[in-house]
């Protein structure tokens, strides 16, 4: 599931044809996107799920 929501936000970005570049920062999956003015993240932390209370 994890990669299946990476994958497809990567092929949005190339299909709305939007920069971006896919980079490791402190271990971590981050893809970084060309807004202009402005560099927006999204960082991918495959982290354990959480017990619902």
């Amino acid at each position: 599931m994890f990669q299946k929501v990476f994958n497809d936000i990567l092929s949005n970005l190339e299909y709305e044809n939007i920069p971006f570049e896919v980079v490791t920062e402190n271990g971590k999956s981050v893809i970084r996107i060309d807004c202009e003015d402005k560099i927006g993240k999204i960082i991918f932390d495959d982290t354990a799920k959480r017990e619902a209370k």
